[in-house]
């Protein structure tokens, strides 16, 4: 991008191993940790509408949420944002169901049950992506409607974004980039019913998008 305007876009490879679908900058790809900037600006949106205190408890929007560790109940929503809560990085494998389509009202009740921190708030820089499903957690309690609904109609239509969603069951299949893996024999293995993102995790991992609307 060169002065707002888009100079050069390009695909390599192949979309889906052992196909001839092409990557190109309308491809659908799960975009990670980059879906945490959205959630961010979803955040700071409610802040400066006067509907989120960035330095309140946390905990004082999800008040029927039971930490486990009474720390928790301290930390704020500017220390979420920063990664400084003292959440440690949740081991993906153990801790998220990828199975599950959707996430149902007590799944961050379950999912937090037995987090403990790693140090107190406010004193150390670690990433995790606990921090981020808190906060999409938080918009959805404040703004009254489901997370990926709100970043949708607030963050991703204004910004022309009319491909992504924070709801990889919602994207394209034909444009969607199948999941790859080694098998337990080192042999690559493409899918391409990828897993849903479990809902509950989109404010950390949740955004499908391609270069065009990136």
């Amino acid at each position: 991008v060169k002065d707002g305007q888009i100079v050069y876009a390009a695909g390599y490879g192949v979309a889906e191993r052992g196909t001839a679908r092409a990557m190109t900058p309308q491809t659908l790809v799960p975009a990670a940790s980059l879906s945490t900037q959205f959630t961010a600006a979803a955040i700071l949106q409610l802040a400066t509408q006067g509907d989120v205190d960035l330095d309140a408890p946390a905990a004082a929007y999800l008040s029927d949420v039971a930490f486990a560790d009474p720390r928790l109940t301290a930390v704020t929503i500017r220390q979420l944002l920063a990664n400084t809560s003292g959440l440690p990085q949740p081991d993906s494998a153990a801790s998220y169901d990828f199975t599950r389509r959707a996430s149902a009202p007590d799944d961050l009740h379950r999912y937090l049950a037995g987090r403990r921190l790693a140090a107190d708030p406010g004193t150390r820089f670690t990433f995790s992506n606990d921090n981020w499903d808190l906060l999409g957690a938080i918009v959805t309690r404040v703004a009254g409607q489901p997370f990926e609904e709100y970043v949708a109609e607030h963050l991703l239509a204004p910004a022309g974004m009319t491909h992504s969603t924070f709801r990889l069951a919602g994207a394209d299949a034909n444009q969607l980039t199948a999941a790859h893996w080694l098998d337990v024999r080192g042999t690559p293995v493409a899918s391409r019913t990828p897993p849903d993102y479990d809902q509950l995790h989109a404010g950390a991992i949740g955004l499908v998008t391609n270069i065009d609307d990136l």
